[in-house]
């Protein structure tokens, strides 16, 4: 799925390999993504509670994200944390770039040269499965939630009971 969806946005968009960026890059990438969303498209999603709509205001997210990133730093596996963090971030990246934008702002990035990042081909779901600690178990439930096709193509989160 990565190859295919990768694929498309190569031909749609200016694109960057996931690994070559950090997380803050890409929470920074989000966050323009976000002042540029149309914010007509998540007002659909809010409406009907599709799992693509956004889950909070920027400054709310920018919140989650300095605390996660202050508990990856100090984590004894800092450079592994970061990789499953980065990977949901490019996950997150793109499919706000995919669903939250409209065609004429993805034209003007493109023009602009802004870099999507692509999807990595790396699965962080099995270590994650045996997730021994608690920013471990954070991260891992932010990268569920942002990979897995289900998490917005159904009305179910993998961390939700249900």
């Amino acid at each position: 799925m990565s190859l295919t969806l990768n694929k498309y946005l190569s031909v749609t968009a200016a694109v960057k390999p996931c690994d070559e960026f950090q997380a803050k890059e890409l929470q920074e990438l989000s966050a323009m993504l976000y002042l540029a969303r149309d914010a007509q498209f998540d007002k659909v999603y809010q409406n009907v509670e599709d799992n693509r709509r956004l889950r909070g205001d920027l400054q709310d997210l920018q919140k989650t994200w300095d605390g996660l990133n202050k508990e990856v730093q100090e984590h004894p596996e800092s450079d592994k944390m970061h990789r499953i963090q980065r990977d949901a971030h490019c996950h997150e990246a793109v499919m706000w770039y995919v669903h939250h934008l409209s065609t004429d702002v993805k034209k003007v990035l493109a023009e602009s040269g802004v870099e999507v990042p692509l999807l990595s081909y790396d699965s962080h779901l099995p270590p994650c499965q045996s997730a021994s600690d608690d920013t471990h178990k954070k991260v891992c439930q932010h990268y569920q939630e942002t990979v897995l096709c289900t998490s917005c193509h159904s009305n179910a989160l993998p961390t939700d009971p249900k």
